[in-house]
């Protein structure tokens, strides 16, 4: 009688376990999702501010003005020239 209290406290006590790292684990994906999410905030509005810096009076520019802007910009670069300077860094 002993040994079938004792397996059972034991099945009993796993399964505690296994929601205690069950939880762990999704709470290490919540981290890791919100660590991404602001680092890419935090990139966005960085690279942003640099591309306002070559705007003389950006802030009175709308949305979609900036993009046209910076498509009109890129696109008068040629094609070759566009790719080298795009090129991904591990190539």
């Amino acid at each position: 009688m002993a040994d079938n209290e004792s397996t059972e406290r034991k099945i009993k006590d796993y399964k505690k376990l296994k929601v205690q790292l069950e939880h762990q684990i999704y709470e290490a994906a919540t981290r890791n999702t919100c660590e991404k999410r602001k680092k890419r905030t935090r990139r966005l509005i960085v690279r942003g501010a640099i591309l306002e810096s070559f705007i003389p009076d950006a802030e009175s520019y709308t949305d979609d003005e900036i993009k046209q802007l910076l498509i009109s910009a890129f696109g008068a670069i040629p094609d070759k020239l566009r790719e080298e300077i795009f090129r991904k860094k591990n190539e």
